[in-house]
C-alpha cells in the first residue's frame, strides 16, 4: 500500500484529471467499461484524448490548457510540474490584467455581439498568446450561454489551416440543423469543393456550404457568432503551397462581407498577434468601415469605436488648462511677475510678436519653485490667448507629466486652439490606432504634432506658441529631449509653432551643459535674484529663508549628495 502514498505529485496529477472534468462536464474515461480497465489503461501510460468539441458549449480546449494537464499527469511523478510551477503558469495568463480591462473587453464585444451595427468581423490583437486564448474563451462561453455561438476553432501551433473551412462547416451544420440538409446536398452534388486548391474555389466552397444555406433562414435565424482564436499560429505550408497565410486572412475578410452583404445572421470574432491584424487592415480597403478592431496593450484597450479625440486625450492624462482667461492667473501665482523688470517683459512681447527666426524663448528662475506655478508663463499664455495666438500651455511637474503624456496633451491643445488641425490629427489616429498605446512610441506622438502641418497650407498662418512651464519634474532629461526636438521640427518645416520656456535652473544648466548650441538659437532671459519670493510681508522664518534660501538650498542638496 505504501506504492499508493498520497505525495504532491498525486495530488498534481488529480488536478490535471480535475480540469479535465470541469472543462468537459465529464469523468475521465467515462467510456471505460469498468474501474479494472481504467486502472490497466493508466499503468501502460494511456490518457485520455485532448477533447475536441465541448459537449455543452461547443468551445474548443485552449492549447496552453492541454499542455498545463499533459504536464500534470506525467507517468513518473519527477516528471511532472510541481505546484509551484501550476501556480506560476496561471497565474502568467492572467498577470497584469486588471479588472477593469477585462471588464472593458467583455462589453466592448458584447455590444458588438448583440447591437447589430452592421459589423460583421470583431478582430482583437495582443501580443500575449495567453491573453487573447483567455478573451477568446470568454467570448465563446457567452456566446454559448446567451445561446449565440456558430462555431469555435482555437488554433494550435503548427495546425494546419485547411482543417479550418472543413471543421468550420461541420460546426454550422450542427448548430443550424435546417442548414445540413443544404450542406450536405452541395457536397453530394460536388465533393470537390472540400479540396479547394485556389483562393476561388476557397470562395466557391464558402459560398455553397455557409453563404446560401444560412441565407435560406431568413429572419428566423438567430445571430450567431464564429469564434477564431490564434489565427497566426495555423501553419499553411504542410498540406498546400497555395493557402498561405495572407489567403486565409482574406478569405475570412471575403466571408465576412459576403454575410454583410447578403444579410447573414452570423458574424465573426477573430483574435491574432498584432502583425497579423494589421496586415489584414492594410491589405483590405473594406477592413475598416467594415470590421470592430480592438487593441489590447500593456496600458489598456483601444477600440475603433471609440472616438479618437477621447482615446488621446486619456492617454495624456493631463489637467489640460480651462477654456476661461481668468483661471490661469489664479491663486498658484508664485510671486515672481512682481519682481521681473519691465525691460524683460518687452523682450518677451516683442519676441511674441516676431521672433526673428528664434523659435524658443528661455526664461529662468533665480531659484527653485518647488512645485509652485510660474506667474510669468501665466501672464503670457493669457497675452498670448487675447492676441488669439496661444497654441498650448503645459504645466510640468511629477504628478502631471512624464514621457508619454508629454507630446499628446501638446497634440491634444493644438487640435483645440488650431481647429484647422484637429481632422489631420483625427485621421492620424485612425489610420494607426493600433500603435497609439502599443509602446511609449514618442514617433507616433511626434507625427501627431508635425504631420498635420505638412497636410495643409498654413504659410499664411500667424505663429502660434506652446507655453511650457517646468516647476518640479524629478527627471527634466525627457522634456529637454522633446524641447530640442520640437525646435528642430519647426525650423526645418517651417512649421508656426514657437516655444516661450519657464523654468527652475537646474533643467537650464543642464541645457546649457549638454545643449549650448540649442541654446544659442534661443533668446534667454534671466530674472533677478534680489527679491525673488514675494511682496508681502515676511515672518521671521520667511525672512530667514528669504536672505539665506540659496544656501540653505546648497546645504541640503550636499546633504543629498553624501
Amino acid at each position: 500500500m505504501n506504492t499508493f502514498r498520497k505525495t504532491q505529485a498525486t495530488d498534481i496529477y488529480a488536478f490535471a484529471y480535475v480540469c479535465l472534468e470541469i472543462y468537459t462536464g465529464r469523468l475521465p474515461f467515462v467510456d471505460v467499461a469498468n474501474d479494472a480497465e481504467v486502472i490497466y489503461q493508466v499503468i501502460q501510460g494511456i490518457r485520455p484524448t485532448r477533447p475536441v468539441i465541448h459537449d455543452d458549449t461547443g468551445v474548443q480546449i485552449s492549447d496552453d490548457l492541454w499542455d498545463l494537464i499533459e504536464r500534470c499527469w506525467e507517468a513518473q511523478p519527477t516528471n511532472r510540474a510541481s505546484i509551484a510551477e501550476v501556480v506560476d503558469t496561471i497565474g502568467h495568463w492572467h498577470r497584469a490584467w486588471d479588472s477593469k480591462t477585462i471588464l472593458m473587453i467583455e462589453n466592448s464585444v458584447a455590444q458588438w455581439i448583440f447591437s447589430n451595427q452592421g459589423n460583421y468581423l470583431c478582430w482583437i490583437e495582443n501580443s500575449s498568446r495567453a491573453r487573447t486564448t483567455y478573451v477568446s474563451r470568454t467570448i465563446a462561453n457567452l456566446c454559448a450561454r446567451e445561446g449565440k455561438l456558430a462555431a469555435s476553432f482555437f488554433f494550435a501551433r503548427g495546425q494546419s489551416a485547411m482543417q479550418f473551412f472543413p471543421k468550420l462547416i461541420d460546426q454550422i451544420a450542427h448548430h443550424f440543423p435546417s442548414c445540413e440538409t443544404y450542406i450536405r446536398t452541395a457536397l453530394r452534388e460536388e465533393p470537390s469543393l472540400l479540396s479547394p486548391t485556389s483562393a476561388d474555389e476557397l470562395q466557391t466552397l464558402l459560398l455553397k456550404t455557409i453563404i446560401f444555406p444560412t441565407m435560406t433562414m431568413g429572419d428566423t435565424m438567430t445571430p450567431k457568432v464564429i469564434v477564431v482564436d490564434a489565427l497566426d499560429l495555423c501553419d499553411h505550408r504542410s498540406e498546400s503551397d497555395w493557402l498561405t497565410l495572407e489567403i486565409l486572412v482574406q478569405a475570412i475578410i471575403w466571408l465576412a462581407e459576403s454575410m454583410h452583404r447578403n444579410a447573414v445572421p452570423l458574424q465573426i470574432f477573430v483574435t491574432s498577434h498584432p502583425d497579423l491584424h494589421r496586415t489584414a487592415k492594410r491589405g483590405s480597403h473594406k477592413f475598416g468601415p467594415e470590421t470592430r478592431s480592438l487593441y489590447l496593450h500593456p496600458y489598456g484597450l483601444l477600440d475603433s469605436w471609440t472616438n479618437p479625440w477621447d482615446e488621446l486625450r486619456n492617454l495624456a492624462k493631463l489637467d489640460l488648462p480651462p477654456d476661461e482667461d481668468d483661471e490661469l492667473s489664479g491663486s498658484q501665482d508664485s510671486g515672481l511677475l512682481h519682481i521681473a523688470p519691465e525691460r524683460l517683459l518687452s523682450h518677451i512681447s516683442r519676441w511674441l510678436e516676431d521672433n526673428n527666426g528664434r523659435q524658443v524663448c528661455w526664461v529662468k528662475y533665480p531659484v527653485r519653485q518647488f512645485g509652485r506655478r510660474s506667474s510669468i508663463a501665466q501672464h503670457f499664455a493669457n497675452e498670448c490667448r487675447a492676441r488669439g495666438t496661444l497654441a498650448a500651455v503645459i504645466i510640468c511637474s511629477d504628478e502631471t507629466l512624464n514621457s508619454r503624456t508629454l507630446l499628446p496633451a501638446i497634440a491634444i491643445q493644438l487640435g483645440k486652439s488650431m481647429p484647422m488641425l484637429k481632422p489631420a490629427i483625427r485621421q492620424i489616429i485612425e489610420d494607426q490606432r493600433e500603435i497609439l498605446l502599443a509602446t511609449n512610441d514618442l514617433a507616433f506622438a511626434r507625427k501627431l504634432i508635425i504631420e498635420p502641418f505638412l497636410m495643409g497650407d498654413f504659410q499664411r498662418v500667424a505663429t502660434m506658441t506652446i507655453i511650457v512651464d517646468y516647476h518640479g519634474c524629478s527627471d527634466g532629461k525627457f522634456l529637454l529631449d522633446a524641447l530640442i526636438w520640437m525646435e528642430n521640427a519647426f525650423r526645418s518645416h517651417a512649421i508656426p509653432l514657437q516655444l516661450f520656456v519657464t523654468s527652475e535652473p537646474d533643467l537650464y544648466q543642464q541645457a546649457n551643459l549638454q545643449h549650448p548650441r540649442f541654446l544659442d538659437n534661443a533668446l534667454t532671459l534671466h530674472l533677478p535674484r534680489v527679491e525673488s519670493w514675494t511682496a508681502n510681508p515676511l515672518s521671521p522664518a520667511q525672512s530667514l529663508f528669504k536672505n539665506n534660501g540659496q544656501k540653505i538650498y546648497q546645504v541640503c542638496l550636499y546633504l543629498i549628495c553624501i
